[in-house]
């Protein structure tokens, strides 16, 4: 059996910015494979990241998690990291360790990062499932949130902490994510996109969720919303929903392509 590598740190960049991932299984001919995108300040040995790692080991369903630089497993330094500086990541580990087509996971600011990836390369983002998605939650969620002291003092600091943050919120962070913000206009996709959300989740509600529901263009949209779950969607239920949303999905591009005629 041909040997394959498991985990590892990606370089990428003149500086040599290095990007610790692991793989669950090499990928299959015959179905897509996963890409897991963390939120905001979580890495990938986080609850719901863990738990598709360990049902893809056991089914053989190629996943790749990776730390965005400054998370987890991957150095940096958070305070002066972007949303673009992210992104990119994304993308040289979709050009340099994801092969053939991808389902792309992503989780609150994962989801966000989901969306920039599948308009930037839908030849190889085929599908994605997004979690308590928070696409533009810089400018939606977070900035009319703050008092008008805090905002100031966000400016005249570079950085404020924010309840349940473990990492500060960036001034620079802020200014940064504008230029990628999505839900001012339609976004156009040309995979489907299937969508879990909890009714009790208090970071992005539902009002946003109906936003984004509202700009999306997509051939397919399933939205299903949890009663119980909040913005962690953690709970051995809504893991179970994930696993099961995710298996689906891959088993229906895996059909999808069978059924093409060969050239």
């Amino acid at each position: 059996m041909t040997d394959w590598p498991k985990e590892g740190f990606l370089t990428r960049g003149s500086a040599g910015r290095r990007l610790a991932w692991r793989r669950s299984a090499p990928p299959q001919a015959d179905k897509p494979s996963l890409l897991w995108l963390g939120g905001f300040a979580s890495d990938m040995q986080g609850t719901k990241a863990s738990h598709l790692a360990q049902w893809a080991e056991q089914t053989g369903q190629s996943l790749i998690r990776f730390d965005y630089g400054s998370h987890g497993e991957s150095p940096g330094d958070f305070a002066s990291a972007t949303l673009g500086d992210w992104r990119d990541d994304m993308m040289a580990v979709l050009d340099k360790l994801a092969s053939g087509p991808q389902i792309l996971i992503g989780s609150s600011m994962g989801a966000w990062l989901a969306l920039l990836a599948a308009r930037a390369k839908p030849d190889k983002v085929k599908a994605l499932l997004l979690i308590a998605p928070a696409p533009d939650f810089t400018e939606r969620l977070i900035l009319p949130s703050l008092s008008e002291s805090q905002k100031i003092a966000l400016q005249q600091k570079s950085a404020i902490h924010l309840p349940d943050a473990p990492e500060p919120l960036s001034w620079r962070f802020v200014q940064e994510a504008r230029a990628h913000c999505l839900l001012d206009q339609t976004i156009p996709l040309s995979c489907p996109v299937h969508i879990l959300h909890g009714a009790k989740d208090q970071t992005v509600p539902l009002s946003h969720l109906l936003l984004l529901l509202s700009r999306l263009d997509a051939p397919d949209i399933l939205c299903r919303i949890l009663r119980e779950g909040d913005h962690r969607l953690s709970s051995p239920e809504a893991l179970k929903i994930l696993r099961e949303t995710a298996s689906a999905l891959s088993d229906s591009l895996s059909s999808a392509s069978a059924r093409k005629p060969s050239r």
